[in-house]
């Protein structure tokens, strides 16, 4: 199988069963790509040649402390690990709108105690159809094709089988709680990301935020036993790993 060389010697990155599409773009993200600074656009062609993992965050949008009975999921690509002490740390952005961001926001703004707890599942190379789902991307090649985005979509319910498929073969699931956030804009404000309610007071001053980052504490990790290799997202693709 062709393939593109990963950063190991034993592997390469082959494209999964499932035909690879890319992705389509809104009208108001190419339209603020030619205002985007020189580096900006040099980092988005340079990320596009690293191969990321893909997660899947899900969580009970009625209910955010019912986070075992997920009615709603969110595919991201952004997914890192930062710290493992003195606490174990991860991060991911959300772009927006998007419900589960304002919904992690509001519930991050009020006391410690309602800080919001979520799941994320690394994704096998066996998903990439859930990567598609959660990410409301079409199962089959389409031409790309322009979005109209709203600021208030009609919200369309996942079924309850995605978050059953979510569980049978992924490679490992945290539980976490959103410690903090901040609105990835410019200028960023200066605050803690710990305190993300006087985050929320420097987004006024600048311009209008278009993604928001959060970073989450790990309370547990599941690690699965099935012999999977991961999901990753290359070159606006999806992809799994194949040995040389």
């Amino acid at each position: 199988m062709q393939g593109r060389w990963c950063t190991t010697t034993s592997y390469l990155l082959a494209s999964t069963p499932v035909p690879l599409v890319k992705r389509s773009f809104s009208v108001s993200t190419r339209r603020a790509s030619s205002t985007l600074p020189a580096a900006s656009n040099d980092l988005r062609q340079l990320m596009r040649k690293v191969a990321q993992p893909v997660a899947v965050i899900t969580c009970n949008l009625h209910d955010l402390h019912n986070v075992g009975k997920p009615d709603h999921g969110a595919t991201v690509s952004s997914f890192v690990s930062i710290a493992l002490a003195p606490a174990p740390l991860v991060a991911f952005a959300l772009r927006l709108p998007s419900r589960l961001a304002t919904l992690l926001k509001s519930k991050n703004a009020q006391s410690p105690s309602s800080l919001a707890t979520i799941h994320i599942h690394l994704l096998s190379q066996k998903q990439e159809s859930l990567a598609r789902a959660f990410a409301r991307q079409p199962a089959k090649p389409q031409k790309a094709t322009p979005s109209n985005p709203s600021p208030s979509p009609v919200f369309e319910p996942f079924p309850k089988h995605l978050f059953q498929e979510l569980e049978e073969a992924s490679l490992g699931k945290l539980e976490c709680t959103v410690i903090g956030s901040m609105p990835l804009q410019e200028p960023l404000p200066a605050s803690d990301l710990v305190n993300s309610s006087t985050s929320s007071a420097g987004q006024a001053a600048g311009t209008d935020a278009t993604s928001q980052l959060f970073i989450a504490k790990a309370l547990s990790v599941t690690v699965n036993d099935y012999e999977q290799e991961p999901l990753l997202y290359c070159h606006q693709g999806y992809y799994g790993l194949a040995q040389k």
